[in-house]
């Protein structure tokens, strides 16, 4: 492939190549000192690599230029190969880091989300908490209570039955997570004041069915709470007695009516019917009452009015 004038120096030896030049980690060298230093390879090594060079030292000058030129060759296809690779790496490292940062972006967005729920019921158990423990901590006024009454209950339904009629109450006015919340219950007197006051309805239109039935006072836990249940009562509208008996009814008893209805201090009654008389008088309007509050209206379009006080009631003309 190549060729060089003269001759070669070994030529009398029959060696036409050049003379043996080991390479600079083979030979011994000198420190600073010049004293002879430790070879940098192992013998191992060094034994393998002196073989090496022997054989190529063999090769004539053409055949040595011949041999560098392929190994040279050798080494620029692979370092094209090897800069393929490291494209590809660099290429696949390019999408994990977007899959890395698109998987961060979710589990930021889930860790939000789930961070706002533990909040929302964090509140909804401070809520709660404060419903229940709202007679300790609170000022309540004096005339609010915490009972509410259910009134109009037939006399074939036994006692023995009223604590399952009020779970049915409270599963019917689709608030049966405050039915633990309930102290206790009890039938109300037929002829004690207050019995007549726990209706907190007209005499005349309770007793025109011709028999009150029997009402059931059921105490909770705060006057929060009772209120909850008063204001489910209001969504549902009408209940009658077929949908919180736990068994058929005689056949000659009718399917009654059965009120809920806030349970009033002595007062608030007092005020309340007064506030009636008042509006029967007018022929018009209507009182209702709301956590111990009484609130009257004289015709449909007019804003109600907090009965408060006797002299509250002669606004309304």
């Amino acid at each position: 492939m190549f060729s060089f004038g003269g001759t070669s120096p070994n030529a009398s030896s029959g060696n036409t190549g050049s003379p043996l030049i080991r390479p600079a980690s083979l030979q011994t060298s000198l420190n600073t000192q010049g004293q002879p230093q430790t070879p940098i390879l192992p013998p191992e090594n060094s034994a393998i690599l002196t073989q090496n060079v022997d054989s190529f030292s063999s090769l004539s000058t053409d055949a040595k230029l011949e041999h560098l030129m392929r190994l040279m060759t050798s080494m620029v296809v692979k370092q094209d190969g090897l800069v393929n690779t490291l494209n590809t790496v660099s290429t696949d490292v390019s999408t994990m880091k977007t899959s890395l940062t698109n998987i961060t972006s979710l589990v930021n967005t889930h860790t939000e989300e789930i961070v706002k729920l533990r909040t929302d019921l964090t509140e909804v158990q401070k809520g709660l908490n404060t419903l229940s423990q709202a007679p300790a901590h609170s000022q309540v006024p004096v005339a609010v209570t915490t009972e509410f009454t259910i009134s109009g209950v037939p006399e074939v339904v036994q006692s023995a039955h009223h604590p399952q009629l009020i779970t049915r109450l409270f599963d019917h006015l689709r608030i049966p997570q405050l039915r633990q919340h309930v102290i206790k219950h009890r039938v109300m007197q037929r002829n004690s004041a207050s019995s007549v006051r726990a209706t907190a309805t007209p005499l005349s239109s309770t007793l025109a069915r011709g028999n009150r039935g029997q009402t059931i006072l059921v105490q909770m836990v705060s006057p929060q709470v009772r209120d909850a249940v008063i204001d489910a009562k209001r969504e549902v509208g009408k209940i009658n007695i077929s949908q919180l008996n736990t068994g058929p009814l005689p056949a000659d008893q009718p399917d009654v009516e059965v009120f809920v209805r806030e349970f009033l201090h002595p007062s608030a009654y007092r005020l309340l019917q007064m506030t009636r008389s008042k509006l029967a008088g007018l022929k018009r309007g209507k009182a209702w009452v709301k956590s111990g509050v009484i609130f009257a209206k004289s015709n449909d379009v007019s804003r109600p009015i907090k009965i408060l006080t006797e002299a509250d009631i002669h606004r309304l003309e």
